[in-house]
């Protein structure tokens, strides 16, 4: 049976790494993109709107609201274009970006 504190050792390690990864590809958009990716995860409408309203009230300026509604908008397009061209997306992503993109667009 594996070490349970070297698990944790090692998945901690790997979220670090694939961490690191995104901020070397996405740049000042790193952030941005964990905070949708992790709000994608949750499954509850009203947890995953009150995590949202949550990430928007500690977000210290309208720069980084910006920059997450740029990220959130540029990922529903990409979205929208891959299933245009009949690319196989989960049935439930398309519309958690839009109801993410639609909240904090009001």
């Amino acid at each position: 049976m594996p070490d349970p504190v070297a698990t944790i050792r090692v998945l901690s390690l790997v979220k670090a790494r694939i961490t690191a990864e995104m901020e070397n590809f996405l740049g000042d958009d790193a952030w941005a993109a964990q905070l949708l990716a992790r709000l994608l995860q949750v499954d509850q409408i009203p947890i995953r709107m009150m995590a949202l309203e949550t990430a928007m009230g500690e977000m210290g300026d309208n720069r980084m609201r910006a920059k997450f509604f740029d990220v959130v908008d540029s990922t529903m397009a990409d979205l929208k274009e891959l299933e245009v061209t009949g690319q196989s997306l989960d049935p439930e992503l398309l519309p958690r970006v839009t109801q993410i993109r639609n909240s904090i667009a009001s």
